[in-house]
């Protein structure tokens, strides 16, 4: 499997309550047999930009992210697409069963976190 992971534990100010974050970010970036993510609680998995970056026109990048996500449909994984800058690109990751994406495609850079309880 591809993946470069890491977990993240969020200040008791994020609005969190101090629970840690489990999700894995960057997948795709390294190669790695990832045999620890079968024993942690993930609740979703991030791809890495140079894995969303004109998927629409490579099919090899198509089938890892349908693979991948087939892998986690059963464990109640969620994939989510970093790095999404076009609507193509957009379009053929929900054909191909993304939970969600981020990137410049859905809007600009944030100059600051916001806590969940801050957004309307």
């Amino acid at each position: 499997m591809l993946a470069g992971s890491h977990r993240n534990a969020w200040p008791d100010e994020t609005g969190t309550g101090g629970r840690t974050n489990r999700n894995t970010h960057h997948v795709g970036l390294v190669i790695d047999n990832a045999v620890y993510v079968n024993e942690l609680p993930l609740e979703s998995v991030k791809l890495h930009p140079s894995v969303v970056r004109n998927i629409d026109q490579h099919l090899e990048q198509q089938l890892f992210v349908r693979g991948l996500i087939a892998s986690y449909v059963g464990k109640g994984v969620r994939v989510i697409a970093t790095g999404v800058e076009l609507e193509s690109e957009w379009l053929t990751l929900q054909k191909l069963g993304i939970a969600g994406g981020q990137g410049f495609y859905f809007s600009q850079p944030l100059n600051q976190i916001i806590a969940q309880g801050q957004i309307q």
